[in-house]
């Protein structure tokens, strides 16, 4: 949501930096997704291989976060924790293709499997927004993922391409447009503030 007063704006901005993007969010999250993707590692174990290195970056991201929290400038914080974050999804991607380029990282991953990676792919689009990241970290993020699936030199699941690098793109829009219409019920509030807001009422 766009404000014509840039002041405003800013507010918001700084506001969901000291509330929603705290480190015990950061840490809900991060722990979150090492869970969920161990679990999908288990349950489809031709993938496990690939949910470590997503799980090692999701501990990177948290480490991130601890060492900005210490800074006094939160607005400087935030602007460092959104490079952070770029920069470790763009490692955690640029390692797959890596390592999937020197051998086929996932072979035949069933549908049920890529569906649950763009699953996480949709939590990830809405934690970038609830965790107050910017709009540029936002999308830099989501062209990692998505041009890391284009890139294959063979799909990983039953999917095939270009349905793989379609799902990614799906999932963060979905993303975005769902934190986006939570925003806009709440007048322009993010979820975390407004659950802030019932507990002092």
């Amino acid at each position: 949501m766009r404000y014509s007063d840039p002041s405003i704006e800013a507010e918001l901005l700084s506001r969901t930096h000291r509330d929603a993007n705290s480190l015990q969010q950061v840490l809900v999250y991060c722990l979150a997704q090492c869970v969920l993707y161990a679990c999908l590692g288990i349950s489809f174990p031709e993938a496990l291989n690939a949910a470590m290195i997503v799980i090692v970056g999701h501990l990177m991201v948290l480490a991130s976060r601890e060492g900005v929290s210490q800074l006094a400038d939160q607005n400087r914080a935030k602007e460092l924790f959104s490079q952070c974050w770029v920069a470790t999804y763009a490692f955690v991607d640029g390692g797959l293709w890596l390592v999937n380029r020197h051998s086929q990282l996932i072979i035949g991953l069933s549908t049920e499997g890529m569906v649950g990676i763009i699953v996480l792919a949709a939590l990830q689009a809405v934690y970038m927004r609830v965790l107050g990241l910017h709009a540029w970290a936002r999308l830099a993020s989501a062209a990692c993922s998505v041009a890391l699936f284009a890139g294959l030199p063979a799909p990983w699941s039953e999917l095939g391409q270009p349905h793989e690098a379609l799902g990614l793109l799906g999932a963060h829009l979905a993303g975005e447009i769902f934190i986006q219409a939570t925003t806009r019920c709440g007048r322009g509030r993010m979820p975390t503030e407004l659950k802030a807001t019932e507990k002092a009422t």
